[in-house]
């Protein structure tokens, strides 16, 4: 998820818009029912918390990646 007024998600390196997320988890039949998402230190809370939830809906476990602290 990217930082901005309008956030872009990407989902298995290709852009998605948020609306379609949903229905692309649900269509995907993977084994590996897990997800991590790495989004941008400005990205809106919100819009990680929205990721986030679509993806427990369906049936996903979530990872929050990080970075480490820059020194």
């Amino acid at each position: 998820i990217t930082a901005g007024p309008y956030p872009l998600v990407y989902y298995r390196d290709q852009q998605i818009k948020l609306e379609d997320l949903a229905h692309r988890l649900a269509e995907d039949h993977s084994p590996d029912r897990s997800m991590i998402i790495q989004a941008d230190r400005l990205t809106p809370q919100g819009s990680v918390v929205e990721v986030m939830n679509l993806c427990l809906e369906n049936g996903y476990s979530v990872v929050l990646a990080t970075a480490p602290k820059e020194r």
